[in-house]
C-alpha cells in the first residue's frame, strides 16, 4: 500500500536524523547570577548567538551558543546562582558530526 510504506520511510528518516544530533552543553563562563534568559525551549540559534546574561562582580557577561542548534533544555531561570563552567543549557545540534 502506497501510504504505508511512505509512513515506514518517513520513521526510518526519523530516527536517522535523531541518531545524527549532538547535545552539546552550554556552559557559565563565570560564577554569578542569571539576570536575563533571552532564548527559549525549541528556538534556533546560530553559533555566537546570546543565549542569556549573567550579572558577575556588577557587570553583564554575555553566554553565547558555541554551535548552531536547537535549545533543548534551559537548566537555569533568571535569578539562579551559577558556578563556573556549569551547564545553565543544552542545545541539540548536527554540527560537528
Amino acid at each position: 500500500m502506497p501510504g504505508h510504506a511512505h509512513s515506514g520511510a518517513g520513521t526510518v528518516l526519523s530516527v536517522w536524523l535523531t541518531r545524527q544530533m549532538a547535545r552539546v552543553d552550554v556552559e557559565s563562563p563565570v560564577t554569578g547570577v542569571v539576570w536575563k534568559v533571552v532564548v527559549g525551549v525549541g528556538d534556533t540559534v546560530s553559533s555566537g548567538d546570546q543565549v542569556m546574561v549573567l550579572e558577575s562582580m556588577k557587570m553583564e557577561i554575555p553566554v553565547e551558543a558555541p554551535v548552531d542548534g536547537t535549545i533543548a533544555e534551559l537548566s537555569v531561570t533568571e535569578g539562579d546562582q551559577v558556578s563556573q563552567d556549569s551547564p545553565v543549557a543544552v542545545i541539540e545540534s548536527a554540527q560537528g558530526l
